[in-house]
């Protein structure tokens, strides 16, 4: 995998972060068209925030991984909370189903995703290759059933010119 470091005004950088997030209760709601909708909103809504985007993305029936690329001038946290706040309203929205489900139309926990985003922040900038490969085998072996309790791994490098 050829590293290819991102510009802001005063640095370069290559900022990927590992978020897992799931609807509340862990309600398994995410099937079929829900999934779909789910992910496409997410490219969607990642598409509105200048310089982030959607490495790779993997949608189970109770949880959401992805893996974003996100600047350092966005907070994780905050990034997040756009995310799954625009997205639970647009889930309400196309299905109104789910409504009866999440009481007070609370789709997603609002915790300022201190449980969601635990951040193991690694800065090696040898084994950052390793990583990624790893990042990826995990996604692509999700949809077989294995689950890891894995709840964010932020790898950060962030170099100033």
């Amino acid at each position: 995998m050829a590293r290819q470091f991102k510009k802001l005004a005063h640095s370069l950088y290559e900022c990927k972060y590992h978020v897992v997030f799931c609807p509340k209760y862990r309600y398994k709601i995410l099937q079929e068209e829900v999934a779909k909708y789910v992910m496409q909103q997410i490219y969607r809504l990642c598409s509105q925030k200048d310089g982030v985007e959607v490495v790779e993305g993997n949608v189970q029936i109770d949880h959401v991984h992805l893996v974003v690329s996100i600047p350092p001038k966005y907070a994780v946290s905050r990034f997040m909370g756009f995310l799954k706040g625009k997205l639970a309203l647009q889930l309400f929205d196309r299905f109104p189903q789910l409504r009866k489900k999440y009481w007070g139309q609370h789709g997603l926990p609002n915790n300022d995703n201190k449980a969601s985003l635990t951040p193991g922040l690694m800065r090696h900038p040898l084994s950052v290759d390793n990583i990624e490969k790893g990042l990826h085998n995990y996604l692509e072996i999700q949809p077989k059933g294995v689950m890891l309790q894995i709840v964010a791994i932020i790898f950060n490098l962030n170099w100033n010119r």
